[in-house]
């Protein structure tokens, strides 16, 4: 397969977001993972952490793996990052249909996406599944499905733990940590 795209706030980057990538990439013959933090999700509330420092957080989270890498579309475009406007990009960057990984909740409310059926008729999805939920197959979406290791961790419950002084050591990398810390990110939101 070579290469997938794994999208998100990365508000931040958690050890959960690490090892569900490095699944992928063991289960589903990727060999290279692209962190594509988005400028500002349709779904989720506008980031705590400013575009630069998640890219930051990313850059530090990342750096020991060979396999992971950082693709900036979404935050250089300064939006809101539908999929689709990146899988444009992305399809003329690499030279092949983009390759997304998402979550079983994703998957199932894919058709709320921006241009859903577009979308589906220029990329695939590599959708991780977290446990042992029923699937429901779509016909009209080129997926693959991948169980990975459940990870009980979300970075809003380490926001909260950051906010209220409370440890967040193992949730995510130490250098990620040392970077929150001494820049003030979450401390107050």
């Amino acid at each position: 397969m070579g290469i997938a795209f794994f999208g998100g706030s990365f508000d931040p980057i958690h050890i959960g977001h690490i090892l569900v990538a490095r699944d992928v990439c063991e289960l589903c013959d990727v060999d290279k993972i692209y962190f594509m933090p988005a400028f500002i999700s349709p779904f989720k509330p506008k980031p705590i952490a400013s575009p630069k420092q998640r890219f930051e957080m990313l850059k530090l989270a990342l750096e020991d793996e060979p396999w992971a890498f950082i693709e900036d579309i979404e935050l250089k475009k300064e939006e809101i990052s539908y999929t689709y406007k990146s899988a444009l990009i992305l399809k003329e960057k690499y030279q092949q249909p983009p390759t997304f990984i998402i979550g079983y909740d994703a998957y199932l409310t894919l058709d709320k996406w921006y241009r859903y059926e577009d979308l589906v008729k220029i990329a695939n999805f590599i959708v991780v599944k977290r446990g042992k939920e029923d699937i429901f197959i779509n016909n009209d979406i080129d997926a693959i499905f991948c169980n990975t290791r459940t990870i009980d961790i979300s970075s809003t419950e380490i926001r909260e733990r950051i906010k209220h002084g409370k440890s967040v050591k193992y949730m995510i990398p130490d250098k990620v940590l040392e970077f929150i810390l001494k820049e003030g990110i979450y401390a107050k939101s």
